[in-house]
């Protein structure tokens, strides 16, 4: 396939229109931002690349790898029809998009609070949304990384790949088309504002959900069960002792059981 900004893919979709390809830049997310500062492209354009040199996940973290081995995209979406305090359904939806294109090929699939999909309990894919807000929200940008035919995974013994739990090698572009029909689907529902099943379907696949084990949250270890996630983004987390702790992003970490 041709990686330039002068062709420009076109695509039939409601939510998936437009995808450029370039071989390798910083960070799908930031060309994104960058192209809308200069008001250079509309809702349902999507930036892919074979390698990013500042990959970015969660809350500041990096995302390694390796060329030519990822699904590594940005897509670019106007005004969802959400309240900025509803704004995590739009991460569940992105989520079970992922999920989906990753699940229609293997089992034991999961969602890790807040956005990383895992298989078998390894991280196979993450998600990082930045939104673009003035007076009210402009824009949504989401950044997608999907691990498919990689193999190194020195310092990140919690990782997988689509490849490495196949056993052979898939085309990344057969990954990529399933991944637009997905999302597609996936925000139809979102902007036909069917909130409550993207919730219960996305709670239905949280890795964890209903299982005992060990947190780490403000400095201590403690025992619960995840029971679910509120629309803001908080999850739910039962306690040994009966009492409800409700943590936001980044305030929990995950123990080995």
């Amino acid at each position: 396939m041709t990686y330039s900004f002068d062709t420009p893919e076109k695509r039939q979709g409601s939510f998936v229109s437009t995808i450029f390809r370039l071989e390798t830049i910083d960070s799908t997310n930031e060309y994104l931002k960058r192209l809308i500062r200069n008001k250079e492209i509309n809702h349902g354009t999507v930036v892919l690349t074979k390698h990013q040199n500042l990959g970015r996940g969660q809350m500041g973290t990096s995302w390694q790898d390796e060329h030519g081995k990822s699904v590594l995209m940005s897509l670019v979406l106007r005004r969802p029809p959400l309240k900025i305090d509803r704004q995590f359904v739009l991460n569940m939806s992105i989520c079970l998009s992922v999920f989906d294109a990753i699940s229609s090929r293997v089992d034991d699939v999961s969602i890790k609070w807040p956005n990383d999909i895992m298989i078998k309990g390894k991280k196979c894919a993450g998600i990082l949304i930045e939104n673009i807000l003035s007076t009210f929200w402009e824009h949504s940008i989401i950044g997608i990384g999907i691990n498919v035919n990689n193999e190194n995974f020195e310092g990140l013994e919690n990782a997988t790949s689509l490849s490495g739990v196949l056993g052979k090698k898939l085309e990344l572009d057969e990954i990529e088309k399933d991944l637009y029909n997905f999302l597609d689907s996936r925000l139809e529902q979102l902007w036909q504002m069917k909130w409550t099943h993207i919730l219960a379907e996305y709670h239905d696949s949280l890795f964890g959900k209903g299982v005992w084990r060990k947190y780490k949250y403000q400095g201590k270890i403690i025992e619960g069960s995840i029971q679910g996630v509120r629309e803001s983004g908080q999850l739910v987390l039962s306690c040994r002792d009966g009492v409800y702790l409700y943590p936001n992003i980044k305030e929990l970490i995950y123990l080995e059981k």
